[in-house]
């Protein structure tokens, strides 16, 4: 029945034994969409059952705070309806690289902000806004216009932003974010 579902007579990949399925990687010739699909639906169950299991605890334990959680904008690794119906409202980590850069124009950095409010029909918070020079694995040139957090910021907060909290003003003199 599962060979029948998922389509595996393409390319010969029929499978007797559940042990014969691989879990889809990137690879030369990819995977069934259909495996990629029921594999990307099983990982996102099981990072939300393991998130509101902490939701659970840290309401059991702080009944009168808000319980709420960074998301990424457009990260296709989880379902952020099904993750955020336990939490109060939802927020965002918003870090637009270098403003000229094709990936983080305006329109992309405003349909990001749509999503999220749209997560659970409610005002969102950015969590972390970038505010200052950012580092991960690169350095970083900033590129930023002087006004470009303002801009930034009023983006979100036209796109539904109820709270803008910045992160970091200066680079880390430490660890893995120092550059």
């Amino acid at each position: 029945k599962l060979n029948e579902a998922w389509g595996t007579i393409f390319w010969g990949q029929i499978w007797s034994d559940w042990s014969q399925i691989p879990v889809p990687r990137e690879k030369v010739a990819s995977h069934s969409p259909s495996i990629r699909l029921d594999y990307l639906r099983f990982h996102s169950d099981q990072v939300v059952s393991y998130h509101d299991i902490h939701v659970k605890t840290i309401r059991a334990l702080c009944p009168d705070h808000f319980v709420t959680h960074n998301c990424m904008g457009f990260y296709n690794e989880v379902d952020y309806f099904a993750l955020c119906r336990s939490l109060a409202f939802v927020s965002w980590d918003n870090y637009p690289g270098d403003y000229s850069n094709d990936h983080w124009h305006g329109k992309v950095i405003g349909a990001h902000a749509d999503y999220m409010r749209s997560v659970k029909h409610l005002p969102f918070t950015v969590m972390e806004q970038r505010s200052g020079l950012p580092g991960w694995l690169d350095i970083m040139a900033s590129g930023d216009n002087p006004c470009q957090l303002r801009l930034w910021t009023w983006q979100t907060v036209a796109h539904g932003a109820d709270r803008v909290i910045y992160f970091r003003w200066r680079t880390s003199r430490v660890g893995i974010e120092q550059y």
